[in-house]
């Protein structure tokens, strides 16, 4: 997939409204003479109010009648307020075929067709996909909001192409991952298509707090996607990126957001709360870890590649004191906003600078380029490291993946180095002799 920004302007989409023709909301069928094929009949018939369960939880609150218009009704952008919905399901029926509570049950049949990968067409295949994010797949980050994405992202979602797509593909790489379901080249056709609609939306200023939602759940949708891929580091950084991008434009800040715990407090608070145990890690690995590192040393030259070098060993010397120390610096949650990451700064240990994926995220275009090109073996070694303590930190058949639900992982690390490997030269190749062993590749 090709990296780079794919940004056009998109002209504005009018609406001519023609006094003669009716509101589009009133059927109006005329006949072969022209005229109403109904004649309208001049007598007031009132009807029975339906009450609706279906508002936003504002005007619920707030005990009045909800227009229903997504993602914003009419009476929250009257009073400038945040508008959330609860995802709506269908009802529960004994004529249904198929019981969506069981996912696996409802995922079993063959997702075969055509596919609805092309903006703004969407079949079977995608409803099955989307159901199974909702259930199953949603994603744990950022911590604390599994809420959010279930309810709010999943209600807002077809009201933006791109967040549909990224959705899709992320529940369709993870079945890949998860099943034998072969839906590779959906999610790859999915994941095309949100970053081509989430480019477009970059390039203008959201307007509401929904437009904000919108593209930071992209971002992280498509950013767990890549684990599940598993091909590309690069790609996971990519789009940990375009989160960070959006936090520090404060865009959340000035139009709100659903999202909760984005500050760094909150999300060390969270993470130190939710992971009251984890596995220790044996010290062969550590030893191992510590010594392909220092290996490093002679062939990282830039101030660039020695910062990365020395924020890795920073985590495998506190993985040595305990695997919680070690986890926490690691954390993939770009915090709002991030300290700043001077890559020519000499010294750098885990107590007081930012997690290594805000950090390299939050790098200037230009050095960011540098981080990720395929052309720079120093750089592809050190990404390589980066997978490699990946599984050490935080494994995916970890006890907690399989507590939440989230199915049996066909692989043990969560990137694949295959990409990696081909970029570095022969007489490098002694340098990736542990990160191939930990990740099998």
């Amino acid at each position: 997939m090709d990296r780079k920004a794919c940004i056009s302007m998109m002209s504005g989409l009018s609406n001519t409204n023609d006094s003669h023709q009716p509101p589009t909301f009133i059927s109006y069928i005329p006949n072969s003479n022209g005229d109403p094929a109904h004649q309208i009949s001049t007598k007031v018939i009132r009807k029975s109010h339906k009450k609706s369960r279906l508002g936003c939880h504002t005007c619920k609150r707030r005990k009045i009648k909800c227009p229903e218009n997504r993602p914003n009704c009419n009476n929250c952008v009257k009073i400038n307020t945040q508008c959330t919905y609860d995802l709506v399901t269908p009802a529960n029926s004994a004529s249904n075929s198929c019981d969506l509570q069981n996912s696996e049950e409802f995922l079993s049949r063959p997702l075969s067709g055509s596919l609805g990968s092309t903006p703004g067409a969407f079949n079977l295949t995608d409803l099955r996909l989307f159901h199974h994010f909702v259930t199953t797949c949603f994603p744990h980050l950022p911590l604390g909001n599994s809420k959010v994405w279930t309810t709010s992202i999943a209600s807002i979602s077809h009201s933006y192409d791109f967040l549909a797509h990224a959705v899709l593909a992320l529940s369709a790489s993870h079945l890949t991952m998860t099943s034998t379901f072969e839906l590779g080249e959906v999610g790859l056709s999915h994941r095309l298509h949100a970053v081509r609609g989430l480019n477009e939306a970059l390039s203008h200023p959201p307007k509401t707090s929904a437009d904000v939602d919108a593209m930071l759940a992209t971002c992280y949708a498509l950013a767990m996607q890549s684990s599940y891929i598993g091909e590309s580091v690069e790609d996971f950084l990519t789009m940990i990126r375009g989160c960070q991008i959006i936090l520090d434009l404060q865009w959340p800040n000035q139009l709100g957001t659903v999202f909760e715990n984005l500050d760094q407090q909150s999300q060390q608070q969270l993470l130190t709360s939710t992971f009251t145990i984890l596995p220790e890690i044996d010290q062969e690995s550590i030893t191992a870890a510590t010594k392909s590192l220092e290996a490093l040393d002679t062939i990282c030259k830039q101030p660039l590649e020695r910062k990365v070098l020395q924020y890795l060993l920073d985590i495998v010397i506190s993985l040595a004191h305990s695997s919680r120390n070690g986890w926490l610096p690691f954390s993939t949650v770009p915090y709002n906003p991030p300290k700043s990451f001077n890559p020519t700064s000499q010294s750098l240990s885990s107590s007081s600078t930012p997690n290594l994926c805000s950090a390299l995220s939050s790098l200037p275009q230009a050095t960011f380029q540098l981080l990720v090109s395929p052309d720079d073996p120093v750089m592809q070694t050190l990404l390589a490291h980066f997978a490699a303590l990946l599984v050490l930190v935080y494994p995916i058949k970890s006890t907690r993946w399989s507590s939440e639900n989230w199915g049996t992982p066909n692989r043990d690390a969560a990137f694949q180095l295959s990409g990696l490997l081909r970029n570095v030269p022969r007489d490098m190749q002694g340098y990736l002799d542990w990160p191939r062993m930990v990740t099998c590749s």
